[in-house]
């Protein structure tokens, strides 16, 4: 019971670090983004003003067009790097906290085995949240291509639940899944359907805060902590389950 109560204690704390550092990253990122708008938009105005004068085939007109169109330019592509950059910082970010929180619940993996494991198996599905998040800014009618993207997530992160618990590596881990899916095929799918479930949860609550934090409104930003704290507590029993599941 001792060992259990600690696990869970040590991969709640993990996981209040990675969601802190998750939401500094988001706030910082949002405002350096909206710092690029704000500099596009103060530059906007004077293209358009010379625009109607580029027929006249003024040297000097032509001349200041370009360079604005340069600079414009050049602060897309800076706000289009720091996006790579951001998406690729919280990856290496959540790979290291969650091959560590792997660890604790399977102390029979290495350290390094689980990293390469969790790398290959959780990058489609980060890919998927990706485009997810793309086509919904986008596009203007995303529901259909959204709905393909769900449906590739939940096949993914249910491959998820299949792989990353084994205590084994990645080509162990694979020829394993299929013997435990038919082994165990209600109990993952009923575990799956409780983490989705919390995740989801987890998620609007995070969202929450984050936007409480954002517009320093923190009217009961205590009471949404609190609930949180119990989500990760559940999503790491689940987890916990799911661990003893793939093992037997």
């Amino acid at each position: 019971m001792t060992k259990i109560i600690s696990r869970i204690l040590k991969t709640t704390f993990l996981d209040t670090i990675f969601l802190s550092l998750l939401a500094l990253i988001l706030i910082f990122s949002r405002r350096r983004l909206q710092s690029y708008i704000e500099q596009i938009n103060s530059i906007t105005p004077s293209l358009g003003a010379l625009v109607p004068k580029l027929q006249e085939n003024n040297i000097q007109i032509l001349n200041t067009t370009e360079s604005i169109i340069k600079d414009i330019n050049t602060l897309a592509n800076k706000a289009i790097l720091e996006v790579i950059l951001i998406f690729l910082f919280i990856y290496i970010i959540y790979l290291i906290v969650y091959s560590y929180k792997w660890k604790i619940f399977i102390e029979k993996i290495k350290f390094k085995d689980q990293f390469i494991k969790l790398a290959i198996v959780s990058l489609p599905l980060y890919l998927i949240l990706i485009l997810f998040i793309t086509v919904f800014v986008l596009l203007t009618d995303p529901i259909k291509v959204s709905l393909v993207l769900s449906v590739l997530f939940l096949i993914f992160s249910f491959l998820f639940i299949l792989i990353i618990p084994s205590d084994t590596n990645l080509k162990k881990s694979l020829q394993r899944a299929k013997n435990i899916l038919s082994k165990h095929l209600s109990k993952l799918i009923s575990i799956y359907l409780l983490l989705v479930i919390s995740i989801i949860v987890l998620v609007i609550l995070f969202s929450l805060i984050f936007i409480k934090l954002y517009t320093m409104i923190y009217s009961k930003i205590i009471i949404d902590l609190v609930l949180i704290i119990l989500v990760l507590i559940v999503i790491n029993l689940l987890k916990m389950w799911l661990v003893k599941v793939i093992s037997d």
